[in-house]
């Protein structure tokens, strides 16, 4: 990629994360992470989010795009802020899922992409990889942290109130987990500057 093109890049999406710390609309945990990945030579940020819990409404499987958000959390829950949230639920199948933290990297060169690649993986981040390369280069640095369940239909909940105290039970230690990982990772990075 030219030096012009990463630039041109980079400031864009330099513009776009402003604009999202200005509205409050980055998770704050992840921060120092953009934060020191942004300020190092050949590496800037996109979407990025801390790991999350959240409960969604879809039409029917594979339609993400016509999803509506029933619960997001960043953080641990209790069993019945998660049974608050299927009040709002109305048509369609209901998901349970907890995703992992996830940075996506612009990177200036291939060459660039190791060093980052190898202190995710060894501070916790074991599913990042390459996403992209050609016109731009692409790291997306995520982890293990992952569950995809449904719960119900046209809002009714199908399942028990113990297997929902499991899920949350199983949520929370992910987000503890996803929180350790990001601590590592903020510790460590500063290993890119070598």
């Amino acid at each position: 990629m030219s030096d012009d093109k990463f630039a041109r890049d980079k400031n864009k999406a330099m513009a776009s994360l402003t604009q999202a710390l200005d509205s409050g609309d980055v998770d704050g945990k992840i921060i120092p992470i953009l934060k020191i990945i942004n300020s190092l030579p050949g590496y800037y940020t996109t979407s990025s989010c801390a790991g999350r819990i959240m409960v969604l409404e879809i039409p029917s499987a594979g339609e993400k795009k016509e999803a509506r958000t029933l619960g997001k959390w960043h953080h641990k829950i209790h069993l019945q802020k998660l049974k608050d949230c299927f009040h709002q639920a109305r048509r369609g199948e209901i998901w349970f899922l907890v995703q992992s933290p996830i940075f996506h990297v612009g990177v200036e060169s291939m060459e660039k992409t190791s060093p980052l690649l190898r202190i995710a993986i060894v501070n916790g981040f074991k599913n990042s990889g390459i996403k992209t390369q050609g016109k731009k280069i692409i790291i997306e640095i995520t982890s293990t942290e992952r569950v995809n369940t449904p719960l119900g239909m046209d809002g009714k909940v199908m399942c028990s109130d113990e297997y929902l105290k499991l899920l949350v039970q199983v949520a929370n230690h992910a987000i503890e987990r996803s929180d350790k990982k990001i601590d590592r990772l903020n510790t460590n990075l500063f290993q890119l500057h070598i």
